[in-house]
């Protein structure tokens, strides 16, 4: 057969590809494609002869998962043994196993953003912002602390401050799509949860932080992600940190989670918005009763005359 019906197959051992070549990212499946051999598969491949082996190298470096302080120098080392492989390389994803014993990776290591030039997506769910110092971002030069590239971030809130938020945020000023998570790890359990109260001048301090000009100047798209068990509220000046630009914003929050005055003003900006996508945590004996309060308050901050042409309710259950 042709070398390119075999490139299609060796693209399929992917478990997230679907048979009409799109790929589906959502985070079991991305953790099914850890744990089924679908690298050994591709090692295997790679090895059958040179016209399988760009193909099979190109699946096997697409997506780089760092789970443990010391594979940082180990990518670092192989990447300078071979500089062609960072090409390929199209999303890096930090995460944790249940029996990690430190919770610190170095993904902020000086050259690492520059060599992964292709680099278009930066999974951050693994992180745990309790490990890092404070001011984690001034360990390293911060010039080279800066994703270009980056189109697609994850990232984790909890015990995040809205300063090191913006500062995460504001040095990818290609990002188009950011999905926010409060109260999930990784793997989607329950993570120690915590975005402690800001008093109000530390968010007024925080709001005066000047944003770059090209920060956020293509964000498209926001998704934020709640655990249900998670009843403390969003403090963070999203207005000021995210802009003006999003035309799809989806929320997936507990009831009491979504009742926060930072998201309402940030709804109440969106003049852009196009497609609002709302899921509540309910009672399965009452699930309606999730939105009495909530839909109303929601619909008042949608900003009047804006281009908003669907709006998705859902609810689910919080058991």
């Amino acid at each position: 057969m042709p070398t390119e019906v075999w490139e299609r197959v060796i693209d399929l051992c992917r478990t997230n590809w679907r048979l009409d070549g799109t790929r589906s990212t959502h985070p079991q499946v991305e953790t099914q494609l850890r744990t089924d051999g679908t690298y050994e598969t591709w090692q295997m491949c790679a090895l059958v002869c040179k016209s399988w082996l760009p193909r099979s190298r190109y699946n096997l470096f697409a997506e780089v998962c760092i789970s443990r302080p010391e594979q940082i120098d180990q990518l670092l080392r192989t990447l300078e043994n071979h500089p062609t492989l960072a090409e390929h390389v199209v999303r890096l994803t930090i995460t944790l196993p249940p029996d990690a014993t430190t919770g610190y990776i170095p993904f902020n290591r000086a050259p690492l953003s520059q060599i992964l030039s292709n680099c278009r997506t930066l999974d951050l769910r693994g992180v745990d912002w309790r490990h890092y110092h404070p001011r984690w971002h001034c360990l390293h030069s911060v010039p080279h602390f800066s994703w270009a590239h980056v189109v697609e971030l994850f990232l984790p809130i909890d015990y995040l401050t809205p300063g090191g938020a913006a500062r995460l945020i504001w040095s990818h000023p290609a990002l188009a799509y950011l999905t926010l998570f409060h109260g999930l790890d990784y793997y989607g359990k329950l993570r120690a949860s915590s975005i402690p109260s800001i008093h109000p001048s530390y968010q007024t301090l925080a709001s005066r932080r000047e944003r770059p000009r090209d920060a956020c100047r293509n964000l498209s798209e926001v998704h934020i992600v709640t655990r249900s068990a998670v009843s403390t509220t969003i403090s963070f000046p999203l207005q000021h940190l995210l802009g003006h630009t999003v035309t799809r914003l989806t929320l997936a929050m507990s009831r009491s989670s979504i009742d926060s005055p930072d998201l309402w003003n940030y709804i109440a900006c969106l003049e852009q918005l196009e497609i609002l996508s709302v899921s509540i945590s309910a009672s399965e004996y009452d699930p309606y009763s999730a939105f009495e309060d909530t839909l109303p308050t929601l619909m008042a901050h949608v900003k009047s005359g804006t281009t908003l042409r669907t709006l998705v309710v859902r609810h689910y259950s919080s058991s």
